[in-house]
């Protein structure tokens, strides 16, 4: 029982009837910039996604042990203003304080990037464009460029999602969308926070959809 700030989420899923939402925790609302409930195990959380999605809770439940990043989830009844709404999926949303609890790095160090857009780390978001560019050069030769990948990206974390997102037949991701991977700006102490590229499951909406793999339009 807390006071919240609340607003919908997502772009095309708001003209469904059943809305996703994000709740946020912030001093001028409760006085507080987490929530009281810990509704992730022992995590403090300053935002929360309701997602009106329950492949989601699947999705999370089949990547479990795997080497990408994923949002803790409960399922709850949802009511609103007193009337049931749906079974919604509440889940804990990626930001600094995600990495610094799950993987323990320190939350000023975290390069946290949505659709090749940072919102973490932003004066840092040249990193990725950079390796981009440096996989396209044609100058520079394979074996050069397995070197830096091997120095700079986790593969089996890259593996690990693009199998993911084949599996479930996600049609709505790419390099430039619903892609999202995170690193450490400079390497500290942990064995987490090496400079590396890891992948973190965001925005899997499309997943597990009939898709018919005949078509011309399935990519």
């Amino acid at each position: 029982e807390q006071s919240v700030g609340i607003r919908t989420q997502g772009n095309f899923t708001r003209m469904f009837p059943k809305k996703s939402i994000q709740l946020f925790s912030r001093n001028v609302y409760s006085g507080s910039s987490v929530f009281e409930q810990k509704l992730f195990g022992e995590y403090d959380s300053h935002a929360i996604y309701v997602s009106a999605f329950p492949e989601k809770a699947y999705c999370m439940n089949l990547m479990e042990n795997r080497n990408v990043g994923l949002q803790g989830f409960k399922e709850y009844a949802l009511f609103i203003n007193g009337e049931y709404w749906y079974t919604a999926v509440v889940m804990e949303k990626y930001d600094e304080t995600y990495f610094e609890q799950h993987y323990g790095v320190n939350p000023e160090n975290v390069l946290f990037e949505k659709d090749r857009v940072a919102t973490a780390g932003e004066d840092s978001a040249y990193l990725y464009d950079d390796l981009l560019e440096f996989l396209r050069d044609e100058s520079v030769s394979q074996e050069e460029k397995c070197a830096v990948l091997l120095e700079q990206v986790d593969i089996q974390s890259f593996i690990d999602w693009l199998c993911f997102n084949l599996y479930v037949c996600n049609d709505d991701v790419s390099y430039k969308k619903n892609c999202t991977q995170w690193r450490s700006i400079v390497p500290e102490d942990s064995n987490y926070a090496d400079g590396k590229w890891r992948w973190v499951l965001y925005d899997i909406d499309h997943a597990a959809t009939q898709v018919d793999p005949t078509s011309t339009s399935f990519q």
